[in-house]
């Protein structure tokens, strides 16, 4: 039931380019772009796998070698977002519409993705959500309409084989639970804002 880590030396090498553009007054543009991969210069980790002496309380813990080269990403090392903007006057007040994408590669290192103890890589997966409004002078006050996640994109991030814990002669045995994390699903709404005193 307990979680033991360690440092291990590694390397990071990736790149990051960032983008912007504005047409017109009312229009603007910008994105992003990133890589990054974590490699392991060797070392030692806590481990419990099949191929180690059983876990007592003589052997509270092992050890196994992170080899050098090992890649230790616990999430993609790609990813991009792209963003627009696009204002609209009408006399004192301001309509607009916003648009944020958001792109998650596949991550084939992922370590805690198995099933019936087969690792998967996590999926890429692209998310968007949609802005619309209308604002007032000065921003004093701002009615806007939203959709996050509009194609309800949903993608498994994590996923945990839990073990049965209760009754030692079955600790090792699956419990038949695998507790899983997920993206946020697909949310529609509506939002008020009113600016009292300075701003």
């Amino acid at each position: 039931s307990l979680a033991f880590y360690r440092n291990i030396d590694s390397q990071v090498r990736g790149f990051e380019l960032e983008v912007g553009a504005q047409p017109t007054d009312n229009l603007s543009f910008g994105g992003t772009l990133a890589y990054s991969k974590i490699k392991s210069q060797g070392g030692s980790v806590p481990c419990n796998d099949s191929a180690q002496p059983a876990i007592t309380a003589a052997n509270p813990i092992n050890f196994c070698t992170s080899p050098s080269g090992q890649v230790l990403n616990q999430d993609s090392p790609w990813s991009a977002t792209a963003n627009g903007s696009y204002t609209v006057p009408l006399g004192s007040l301001e309509g607009y519409f916003r648009f944020n994408l958001s792109y998650r590669g596949s991550n084939p290192n992922f370590g805690n993705f198995a099933i019936n103890g087969v690792s998967r890589s996590a999926e890429s997966y692209t998310i968007v959500d949609l802005f619309a409004g209308v604002a007032g002078e000065d921003d004093v006050w701002n009615l806007g309409f939203y959709a996050k996640n509009v194609f309800d994109t949903q993608v498994e991030l994590t996923r945990d084989v839990e073990l049965n814990n209760v009754y030692a002669p079955y600790a090792i045995a699956p419990s038949g639970y695998d507790p899983i994390t997920t993206n946020a699903p697909r949310e529609i709404g509506v939002s008020l804002r009113f600016a009292f005193g300075s701003r």
